[in-house]
């Protein structure tokens, strides 16, 4: 299968949308709490728009035969005074079901990658829900290694 991967822009802000609230959509089966639409709400259009414009964001979309098929959002983070190097995150990524275990999920990563190197970015984090299996195979064939692990306790 023969696909790009190119910046996004500000032109592609409604495909972006419909991905991020599938990735939602998806993500509730671990999550039942995540807003399936919010990036359709005013934060949510607010911060995919600001990921498609400020430097400090990277933004990147793969098209196949003219449709786009995936995306993903990374962002620079400012030091952390408890960790004081140049780091980025990869917030949130999504590719299309039917084109999943063919490279596109994995050529994004090394967009971003690629961005986060020219930038002089020191490490690169993401997260992905604990029960999520497939997301973190991919994420250690893609060398991100665990380095911790988030507990959450639900209050009444």
């Amino acid at each position: 299968m023969e696909f790009t991967v190119k910046k996004a822009t500000t032109q592609n802000l409604a495909v972006i949308q419909s991905l991020n609230r599938k990735l939602f959509l998806s993500d509730s089966r671990f999550d039942p709490e995540l807003l399936i639409d919010w990036a359709y709400s005013k934060t949510g259009k607010n911060y995919l728009t600001r990921s498609l414009t400020q430097p400090r964001a990277g933004a990147w979309i793969a098209e196949a035969n003219g449709k786009i098929i995936g995306y993903l959002i990374g962002w620079i983070w400012i030091k952390r005074a408890w960790r004081p190097i140049k780091t980025a995150e990869l917030e949130n990524m999504f590719v299309l079901p039917e084109y999943r275990s063919k490279g596109v999920g994995s050529a994004l990563v090394k967009e971003f990658i690629r961005w986060c190197e020219k930038k002089k970015i020191k490490s690169v984090e993401v997260w992905t829900q604990y029960k999520n299996e497939i997301g973190k195979q991919f994420y250690q064939t893609n060398k991100f290694v665990p380095v911790s692990q988030k507990f959450e306790r639900k209050l009444k």
